[in-house]
């Protein structure tokens, strides 16, 4: 009986360690829709590009799949214009001051990161 459970036990095993990474496989932390990630079919194409002055950042939460993830409210100046654009990442990526707005679709805005914890914009 006991020689039943420890292998009833064992076999077990390896099931409960997998499964931690069997769920997080299933998450999705939205890595892919972050500002400075972009698909196959868009890599050495040119894009509209334009200069934004950053002027609030707020922090926010996007559902992906049932899951929350880290977003950003970023609000910017575009030809006296005032705009606000929800973005993957974390506040710490954005900071106010100038930055680029890329656009691969129709009024799609990808702002760049120009913060400490993100990729310098030149300037």
């Amino acid at each position: 009986m006991q020689k039943n459970r420890l292998r009833m036990a064992a076999g077990l095993g390896p099931i409960t360690l997998a499964l931690p990474f069997l769920l997080s496989a299933c998450a999705d932390d939205g890595a892919r829709y972050k500002p400075e990630v972009y698909s196959l079919p868009i890599v050495n194409q040119s894009q509209t590009t334009r200069n934004v002055q950053i002027t609030a950042i707020a922090p926010g939460k996007v559902e992906l799949d049932k899951t929350f993830v880290d977003g950003v409210q970023v609000t910017y100046t575009l030809n006296r214009v005032t705009t606000t654009s929800v973005q993957i990442g974390k506040t710490c990526e954005f900071q106010i001051g100038p930055a680029l707005l890329i656009s691969t679709l129709v009024n799609e805005t990808r702002i760049q990161p120009n913060g400490s914890c993100g990729v310098s914009v030149p300037r």
